[in-house]
This record gives structure tokens, C-alpha cells and sequence, in this order.
């Protein structure tokens, strides 16, 4: 079954590529020599590659808040053999340090500010990760399934 974000952006690149079609046929229309013609053709038909395959791999992040020293959620279910984005929102009044050995990812959050990791594709299976500043409350783990 398709997501209704999937379906979305389907329609928003068939729309794309019907504009496409219409421009090329106005472009065709003008009186333009040969090769610039096949120039902007070429040049259209790379813009819509461009954001169809942006549109297909874009991917709402997955939001995970620091607050008191915990992630929340402290479990984290991502789709398997897919880049997944990260939104980590510390909120606490002081840096923690998102790491995680399986993922191979070690960033420092400043209190207070958000940030994006991008990670993946995974593997179907369980990476766990922890705050380094404060790892006996600051734990996690994401599940790729």
C-alpha cells in the first residue's frame, strides 16, 4: 500500500512533468535556433529529474526531543534500508552529545538549538544511542524494521 506521502508526491511530479510537456510544446513554438531549442529542452528535462527524485527521497524527520537529560520518545521505530533525517530538539539548559557506536554518529547539540542527522540505510535491527554527556539517563535506541 502506498503512504499518502508517497501518493503526494507521485502527483506533485506527474504535475511536474505534464508542465514539462506544455513548456516544451511553447518553447517548440518559438522561432529559436535548433540547438537552443534542444538546449532548453534538455535543460527542463533535468529540472524535473532533479526535484522528482528530491520529492521521492524527501522524508519528514523523525523528531526526538531532549528534555531532563532523556531522549523522548526513548524509542525510536525507523523504515529499514531507507535514509531516515533526525530532528533532535535539546531543550535542556545545557550541550549534550548524541552518539551512537552502531550508527556511527557523534554529534554535540548546543542547549537549546535543534539539529538534523541524516543516517541510513539501515539494516533491519536494533542501534542503540545515548547522550555522552549524561549516559546514565540520556538512552535510546532506534529500530529499524
Amino acid at each position: 500500500m502506498i503512504g499518502a506521502n508517497k501518493l503526494l508526491q507521485m502527483i506533485i511530479i506527474i504535475v511536474i512533468i505534464t508542465r514539462q510537456i506544455k513548456m516544451r510544446i511553447i518553447i517548440m513554438n518559438f522561432k529559436l535556433r535548433n540547438t537552443t531549442r534542444k538546449a532548453l529542452c534538455r535543460l527542463m528535462a533535468t529540472v524535473v529529474i532533479t526535484v522528482g527524485a528530491t520529492l521521492c527521497h524527501a522524508q519528514e524527520a523523525i523528531s526526538i526531543v531532549i528534555k531532563n537529560h532523556r531522549f523522548e520518545p526513548n524509542v525510536v521505530r525507523v523504515p529499514a534500508g531507507q535514509r531516515v533525517q533526525l530532528l533532535i530538539d535539546n531543550q535542556d539548559d545545557s550541550a549534550e552529545e548524541f552518539e551512537s557506536y552502531s550508527l556511527r554518529v557523534e554529534k554535540i547539540i548546543p542547549a537549546k538549538s535543534k539539529t538534523k542527522l541524516s543516517i541510513g540505510p539501515l539494516k533491519p535491527g536494533k542501534y542503540v544511542f545515548f547522550g555522552e554527556f549524561n549516559p546514565s539517563t540520556a538512552t535510546g535506541q532506534l529500530i529499524a524494521e
